[in-house]
């Protein structure tokens, strides 16, 4: 069972992992993460992704694969949901959007 974390904690921990990627480090650069983003949960129980980087070009192979492991291992906690019209108060979670989306 992957461990669950708030969108806050989520986003540092990738862009932790991604200024530790080898390529990044050799480089002398830093990555920035984009903000984790929450969807219903797929087929394997993944519900959040996060869409490109900012930083320098050329590491975004290198920062995908990452992610993907990482929805492997970590999913969005029931804490970074908000409620239907409401968005979460850190304004670090951009999936508020889609999930008013599917209220019914």
């Amino acid at each position: 069972m992957s461990q669950p974390l708030p969108a806050a904690a989520l986003k540092r921990l990738v862009e932790a992992r991604m200024n530790e990627l080898a390529e990044v480090q050799e480089d002398d650069e830093r990555v920035f993460a984009n903000d984790v983003e929450w969807h219903e949960p797929d087929g394997s129980g993944r519900n959040w992704d996060m869409r490109g980087y900012r930083g320098p070009r050329g590491y975004g192979t290198e920062i995908r694969l990452l992610v993907d492991r990482m929805r492997r291992e970590y999913r969005l906690s029931e804490e970074a949901e908000t409620h239907p019209g409401e968005c979460s108060s850190s304004g670090t979670f951009t999936g508020c959007a889609k999930k008013t989306s599917r209220a019914s």
